[in-house]
């Protein structure tokens, strides 16, 4: 089916060859970047051992090998407030960040967080021999 079969314009070329410029709209072309962009955004205050992971998690990114940071702690003692720091800043140095979280309730508390299963696009399967399938060569996999 066509656009044109359902009485809707056509997308024009440009837009649909210029894949950069579509991702940093998916990523950054949200009122958070707006405010940015017109200094309204608020600065975010970290307490001492937030700002620790946030230094790991800059370390990090000069590292060629893969990361894994491990975040823990109570309930209540700023997890996802620090999650969504983090997602702020690496979205300020214009870092492509897709945030996810198991349940629909603890994604919504997520700048732009999504569920682990819509991200990686995991269906529900019920036979026990099924085995996940997820291409590497797709965009979430591949980056």
């Amino acid at each position: 089916m066509t656009n044109q079969q359902f009485g809707l314009d056509s997308p024009s070329p440009g837009m649909r060859l210029d894949v950069d410029t579509a991702l940093d709209n998916f990523f950054f072309g949200d009122k958070d970047e707006d405010d940015f962009a017109s200094g309204n955004k608020p600065t975010i205050k970290l307490n001492d051992d937030q700002e620790n992971v946030w230094t790991t998690v800059q370390n990090a990114l000069q590292r060629t090998s893969s990361n894994t940071i491990f975040v823990t702690g109570d309930g209540g003692t700023g997890k996802t407030y620090l999650f969504n720091a983090i997602i702020s800043r690496l979205r300020d140095m214009r870092i492509r960040v897709i945030a996810s979280a198991y349940t629909g309730c603890a994604a919504t508390l997520l700048t732009g967080g999504a569920t682990v299963h819509s991200v990686f696009r995991f269906g529900i399967n019920i036979d026990e021999n099924y085995t996940p399938f997820y291409a590497s060569q797709a965009y979430v996999g591949g980056n």
